[in-house]
């Protein structure tokens, strides 16, 4: 019975931290698909991968991304295309190297 208890008790925390772990997670999907809409057409899988790889490799990429999220959050095209400006976060995301 004690096994039991602690198996669900380890469960419940694992289930409680997991919203937890990804609040740090950059939504790269979102920042191409507003790309995509709002600026140009491109291949929003393809900006995704390049997004997550870069981002998930370099803090100061995943925070000019959370810079650009919080950008992307204010609403329209007409009010977010200016989001990926040159000299913006977005761009870092969205361009190849």
């Amino acid at each position: 019975m004690t096994i039991i208890k602690g198996l669900a008790l380890c469960s419940l925390a694992g289930i409680l931290a997991l919203p937890l772990a990804c609040d740090n997670e950059v939504n790269c999907f979102q920042i191409c698909q507003r790309y995509q809409e709002c600026v140009t057409n491109i291949d929003v899988t393809e900006c995704t991968d390049l997004c997550e790889d870069r981002t998930d490799d370099n803090d100061n990429l995943r925070t000019a991304a959370e810079s650009c999220e919080d950008c992307l959050d204010r609403g329209s095209c007409a009010e977010t295309t200016s989001c990926f400006d040159p000299g913006t976060d977005c761009p870092v995301v969205v361009v190849r190297d």
